[in-house]
């Protein structure tokens, strides 16, 4: 009998040991979140697997993708139907079920997050009767729209100072001949300056130490510029300016800010197929990597918390490809939905405190 007791116990110890160590795995593991726009859902893809373990059901054509810092909670922008509102689909990244759908303006394209997790903005690309985008403000408390701040012609892209959280930058492509950047003070939502940049803004990135800003520049039919602006963001004055691949869009800088990867979505001449990678240090593109066919189109890029991989959106090839950084090679190509055009990553346990919603302290007079 007591033989009996202790063979059962051993097994319950070992089953939860076995359980236990399975969930910290698990737990250890980043998440690379996907928007498909053509299937309107989300693939979600085990880093450390390299294949997608989930598919989440968001709105129509989903398209940007922002995950909080603690890794809890996924914000994806869903465009819609061009007429209508749109919308902004909140997952929660432990369960990977939807737990908001929050209305926002006409074509939502991009979103980010202030580092306290207080707020997402979100741009609203399609204009209004002033033809005049907008860029909503969510309170990630209770999932309401706070403000809706006028910014520019045609904006698409918003990054948020990632050190203080003090202000958002918001890219306008404007009407192709001369792009600039509203900046918006995140503490009165009012829009503080607008600098600007070069032709056909789109894409924008801003080094974590918050001291430079790298905006993209697709240029127009007529003007083809294909390059990249860094702005100081404590002149507001673009201090290089770097030539990249044909129709730059997406921009993510790694972790320790050494380098800038940039997708070459290509023209109206052509799709491209390209990442350049653009070092900091000096402003030059020190690597060009092929991600795909001809006419792949990549589009969104992220980086994994630890640095050591670039995950590419290619929006023709329904596929994402994985670069590893240290030796700027293709190393996986993962089938996700159709169209990807978003993604972000969780960052793993050991670059989070937490998986709960931590609140950092954070002064704010609204």
């Amino acid at each position: 009998m007591k033989r009996t007791i202790r063979k059962i116990l051993s097994k319950a110890v070992y089953t939860l040991v076995a359980y236990s160590l399975v969930s910290s795995v698990e737990a250890l593991a980043a998440y690379s979140y996907v928007s498909n726009a053509g299937s309107n859902n989300v693939s979600v893809i085990d880093t450390s697997l390299g294949h997608v373990v989930a598919t989440v059901t968001v709105g129509r054509s989903p398209r940007g993708v922002a995950i909080t810092l603690n890794g809890s909670y996924a914000y994806v922008t869903n465009a819609g139907d061009g007429t209508n509102p749109g919308s902004v689909s909140v997952i929660n990244t432990l369960t990977n079920h939807t737990v908001a759908t929050v209305t926002v303006g006409i074509v939502p394209t991009r979103v980010a997050i202030t580092p306290n997790g207080y707020y997402a903005y979100v741009t609203n690309t399609g204009q209004n009767t002033s033809n005049i985008s907008t860029v909503s403000v969510i309170n990630t408390s209770n999932y309401t729209v706070v403000a809706t701040v006028t910014v520019g012609y045609y904006s698409l892209d918003v990054a948020i100072s990632p050190t203080t959280g003090t202000y958002a930058y918001v890219t306008n492509y404007s009407d192709g001949t001369n792009g600039n950047i509203s900046v918006i003070n995140t503490s009165t939502n009012l829009v503080v300056a607008t600098l600007s940049v070069g032709t056909g803004s789109w894409g924008i990135g801003i080094t974590p130490n918050g001291a430079y800003a790298y905006v993209t520049n697709i240029g127009s039919f007529f003007t083809q510029s294909y390059t990249v602006s860094v702005m100081s963001t404590l002149s507001n004055a673009v201090v290089a300016t770097v030539t990249v691949g044909s129709g730059p869009l997406g921009v993510a800088i790694t972790p320790n800010g050494y380098y800038a990867y940039v997708t070459n979505y290509g023209s109206v001449f052509g799709g491209g197929n390209t990442v350049s990678v653009i070092a900091t240090s000096n402003y030059t593109v020190v690597a060009t990597v092929t991600v795909g066919p001809s006419l792949s189109s990549p589009n969104g890029v992220a980086i994994t918390s630890d640095g050591t991989y670039a995950y590419v959106c290619n929006v023709n090839g329904s596929a994402v490809t994985v670069i590893a950084t240290s030796n700027n090679t293709v190393v996986a190509m993962v089938t996700v939905g159709t169209n990807p055009i978003g993604v972000a990553i969780t960052p793993s346990i050991a670059d989070t405190p937490s998986r709960e919603f931590n609140r950092i302290p954070w002064s704010r007079n609204r």
